[in-house]
């Protein structure tokens, strides 16, 4: 059998999901701001009401959006630079020893936060 893995994605309000193009090792954002959404794959779907349950983290800061949401919206301050460290952790409800996780840094211009959709900052 073949292991459960997840891959990040950009989505794009004009393109939708570029699966083209995975987010891989360090990402630089060349815009203020970019959404990132998670796939599962080969994770063990018995129902439509099964769904993976996605924890995001921001720098090992948790995300507070709904475990349900497969992707975040982060933006970046003006005037810093640094980077950050975006991971999701998914997992399958159903199935307890069904997990995958990834991660990418995001690099920015001048160290400044970028933050997701309500509140929360990267570059810390």
């Amino acid at each position: 059998p073949t292991s459960a893995y997840v891959r990040l994605y950009e989505e794009s309000l004009s393109q939708g999901v570029l699966f083209n193009n995975a987010l891989l090792g360090n990402i630089p954002l060349n815009q203020s701001e970019i959404t990132v959404a998670a796939y599962p794959y080969f994770h063990t779907i018995l129902n439509k009401n099964s769904g993976p349950i996605y924890t995001w983290d921001v720098d090992n800061t948790p995300v507070d959006i709904s475990p349900s949401q497969n992707s975040v919206t982060l933006r970046k301050k003006e005037g810093e630079k640094g980077q950050s460290r975006v991971q999701v952790y998914v997992e399958n409800p159903m199935k307890i020893l069904q997990s995958s996780s990834v991660n990418i840094d995001i690099s920015f211009d001048k160290k400044k936060q970028l933050s997701n959709s309500d509140s929360s900052q990267f570059g810390r």
